[in-house]
């Protein structure tokens, strides 16, 4: 990359940079396939750096230079370190099982304030087991969902009315094909797990040494983000949970 004396400043945000914010599109394109691909976030810094110099050099925008985003970053994704577990795809599969339990979970408290038994009628069954469907085929659909907007948004926005439909579900006037389940510890060991996969997915995104920095110099007033609102993000679905609970016991 370019050794130029500007790129020899501390490590920063790319976020921060100009010449990203003003080919944002083409950047976050670039930067979305390589986390696909789990490049690092200091050699994704490294990449764009490199596309920025040359870009700045000859007067070109990084459509002209380097082609289609998605494209030139499967070229350089092929040439860094060998496969590894991705991350992106971790922090959504333990979000979207934490919606399964949080809606289970949360048909139990509804069910133990109210001293009544867990139980679950066909449709409810079914629209968990789309639900579940959905989750397992993460690590094959991911990929693609990410590279496709509107199909990504369509698929989780598919999952998530799902989850509302299974909750309505209970609602239906059907005979439980699932009857007697004891509602308190489910409830608890539902609170347990969200506690467990919000702590999991706090690693994950409390990653600071994985940020996408870059070594070009910072501009003016930049500084690296604190990463606030990840603590909010990672323990939503227990923070949730316990204030539906509490609200469930007050109005039984």
């Amino acid at each position: 990359m370019s050794t130029a004396p500007e790129s020899l400043a501390d490590d920063h945000d790319v976020w921060q940079r100009p010449f990203v914010r003003l080919h944002r599109r083409w950047c976050d394109d670039f930067v979305l396939e390589l986390r696909l691909r789990d490049v690092p976030g200091a050699r994704i810094g490294d990449h764009l750096a490199e596309v920025e110099s040359h870009c700045i050099e000859t007067g070109t925008d990084p459509e002209e230079a380097f082609g289609d985003a998605r494209e030139y970053a499967q070229v350089v994704g092929d040439a860094a370190e060998p496969a590894r577990d991705i991350g992106v795809l971790r922090v959504t599969l333990i979000s979207l099982a934490a919606l399964v339990v949080f809606l289970t979970g949360n048909d139990a408290t509804n069910r133990w304030a109210r001293g009544e038994a867990l139980s679950f009628n066909v449709a409810e069954l079914i629209c968990l087991g789309l639900l579940a469907a959905g989750v397992a085929a993460l690590p094959v659909l991911l990929g693609p969902l990410l590279r496709r907007t509107r199909l990504g948004l369509a698929f989780f926005a598919g999952l998530f009315l799902v989850g509302a439909l299974r909750a309505l579900a209970g609602l239906l006037p059907l005979e439980p094909v699932v009857d007697g389940i004891p509602a308190a510890p489910v409830s608890l060991g539902a609170l347990l797990v969200l506690c467990v996969l919000s702590a999991l997915e706090m690693r994950e995104l409390s990653g600071d040494d994985d940020r996408v920095t870059s070594p070009l110099r910072a501009p003016d007033g930049a500084r690296p983000p604190a990463g606030r609102g990840v603590v909010l993000i990672a323990w939503i679905f227990p923070i949730a949970f316990v204030a539906l609970g509490v609200l469930a016991w007050i109005v039984a």
